[in-house]
């Protein structure tokens, strides 16, 4: 499977998972309807649906290919380290529209042009370890082994100042 199909698969899957979540939460919304006191209203529980919603498509959306490509912590929980480092960005990332035509990292070595510093691998671990210990909904199994495998990479290169300037 190529990258393209991979993320239409996901965006489907979530599209059927946001329709699901949308009737179970009118389903609750009618429930609560039926069981709230005479004193609550109905624009209250309204607000509360709605607010349940919201959360819920902000965990459920899946970051577009460009917030993939423009953050370290996305691109290193969909990308293994040993193939983006010291080679320009993916070429799902430089295809036509993902990116402004003049991004600078389609042309030049992830993660900079020169050799990074050593505490910028301590800081995308750090990143990763946050992204993994609440990880959001569209974060697949895949996702997540990808993120930790890259994450003891980046924290064996901080420890051995791999590729780095200390």
């Amino acid at each position: 499977m190529n990258m393209q199909q991979i993320i239409l698969t996901i965006g489907l899957a979530m599209l059927l998972f946001t329709l699901g979540c949308s009737k179970h939460v009118a389903t609750q919304t009618q429930t609560v309807r039926s069981e709230a006191p005479a004193s609550q209203t109905e624009s209250t529980v309204s607000k509360n649906a709605n607010t349940l919603t919201k959360k819920a498509d902000a965990t459920l959306s899946a970051p577009t290919m460009t917030q993939i490509c423009q953050s370290d912590a996305l691109l290193l929980s969909h990308f293994p380290i040993k193939t983006l480092f010291g080679t320009p960005l993916p070429k799902a990332c430089c295809a036509t529209g993902v990116l402004p035509p003049d991004y600078w990292q389609c042309e030049l070595d992830w993660p900079s042009s020169d050799a990074p510093s050593c505490s910028g691998w301590q800081e995308m671990a750090t990143a990763l370890s946050k992204q993994l210990k609440d990880p959001p909904i569209w974060m697949t199994k895949t996702h997540r082994k990808t993120a930790r495998e890259n994450q003891a990479v980046l924290l064996t290169w901080h420890q051995e100042k791999y590729g780095c300037v200390p």
